[in-house]
């Protein structure tokens, strides 16, 4: 469960929200938390507890997601176009049909999350481990790959010519 004060703290807005993570040295506690269509863009959630989260359709459009734990996580349709998520956790979660165009997902952990039809375009995705990760019918256009894990990874079709799966 989320711890409550950092749940109404978020519910504050984004910039008291920010304000808040400059000055308490804390890790947000938001597990389970429902905030489905929640307006993020811009957060700070980096490092915060987020596993079984519900985001779905929430704007996340230029959060700093980075090291956050999503496993488990309800994202689909969740809008996190140019978010940093370096080395987050989101194993198992739900993304699909979200928007991650131009989106930081180096070295994130995406074993067996559920990517189908999501927007990967222009995407950085270098060492990120998409073992059995459900890739089916997501827009990978532009996206590069370099030193990704993607064992398993369910691809119902080849590349398109403009994914880079090695850096030039």
């Amino acid at each position: 469960m989320a711890d409550p004060d950092h749940l109404s703290k978020l519910r504050q807005g984004v910039d008291a929200w920010n304000a808040w993570r400059k000055t308490e040295d804390v890790i947000p506690d938001l597990r389970e938390a429902h905030l489905s269509e929640a307006n993020l863009s811009k957060a700070n959630l980096s490092n915060a507890y987020l596993s079984r989260a519900n985001l779905s359709g929430a704007n996340l459009n230029e959060a700093n997601l980075e090291g956050t734990y999503l496993n488990n996580a309800y994202l689909s349709n969740a809008y996190l176009s140019e978010a940093d998520l370096r080395e987050a956790d989101l194993r198992e979660a739900n993304l699909s049909c979200a928007n991650l165009s131009v989106a930081k997902l180096r070295q994130a952990n995406f074993s067996e999350a559920n990517l189908s039809r999501a927007n990967l375009s222009l995407a950085f995705l270098e060492g990120a481990y998409l073992n059995r990760a459900n890739l089916r019918r997501a827009n990978l256009r532009g996206a590069t790959f370099g030193g990704a894990d993607l064992w398993g990874a369910g691809l119902a079709r080849r590349f398109p010519a403009s994914v880079y799966l090695d850096r030039a």
